[in-house]
């Protein structure tokens, strides 16, 4: 069953969802008011498709274990999260938004599985992760960049992916255009063929294994390998 909302779905201040059983489609915003919480009985199975995904101050969010996939870009921003709490629940969150050039993923929570579907290798998504310097995004388990780029917000951010990062045709991990180009720690790196890594002008550590069939921009920095 699939609950459907036409436009924007918002849950206001001690309001809680329980959508365990259900699949839901949203085409606008879901907006997490403060205090309020979406998911917090079940496991949250199944999937959301949602345009924009805004947590306000001390809500919660616990996705599906299946796949959330954000479409939308609103104000600038296609996720919000400063300073709610979202449990990725080992899913997967899809970005897969037409029809402009950048958005903004904003989330001080971990990820577990991150995929990235833009319409063109220009096109972007903008990270910013916790909520103090260095703004470390992380990724618990798989980065996928399938399609654009996906780049710091700063320079001085920080990415941590504890599993594959792999860089498929037309897709890039950092941005051509600029010095953006985060510290990383990533366990492992695979370059498909068409693919682009544009590295740390400071330290990229890779604990387990490095391979690359594209492009890799060293960007003037260290590569520190670091397991075995």
């Amino acid at each position: 069953t699939t609950v459907k909302v036409s436009n924007d779905l918002g849950l206001l201040s001690g309001a809680a969802m329980d959508t365990s059983t259900y699949h839901t489609a949203v085409s606008g915003t879901v907006l997490l008011n403060k205090d309020s919480w979406w998911g917090n009985y079940g496991t949250q199975g199944g999937t959301n498709t949602w345009g924009r995904l805004y947590m306000e101050e001390d809500s919660y969010f616990k996705a599906p274990t299946g796949t959330l996939t954000l479409n939308k870009v609103v104000d600038g921003y296609t996720m919000y999260n400063s300073a709610g709490t979202f449990v990725h629940n080992d899913g997967t969150v899809a970005i897969d938004f037409t029809g402009t050039d950048a958005t903004v993923v904003r989330n001080q929570s971990h990820f577990y599985d991150y995929e990235q579907t833009l319409p063109a290798p220009t096109n972007r998504v903008n990270w910013r992760g916790e909520g103090d310097a260095p703004y470390t995004f992380t990724i618990a388990n798989n980065a996928t960049i399938k399609e654009g780029s996906f780049r710091p917000g700063n320079p001085s951010y920080r990415m941590v992916i504890s599993g594959t990062l792999e860089v498929q045709s037309g897709g890039n991990y950092g941005y051509s255009g600029g010095d953006f180009e985060a510290g990383a720690v990533i366990n492992k790196v695979d370059i498909k063929s068409g693919g682009n890594m544009y590295a740390s002008t400071g330290t990229t550590v890779i604990t387990e294994q490095f391979g690359n069939h594209g492009t890799f921009h060293n960007k003037s920095g260290t590569v520190f390998f670091s397991g075995s």
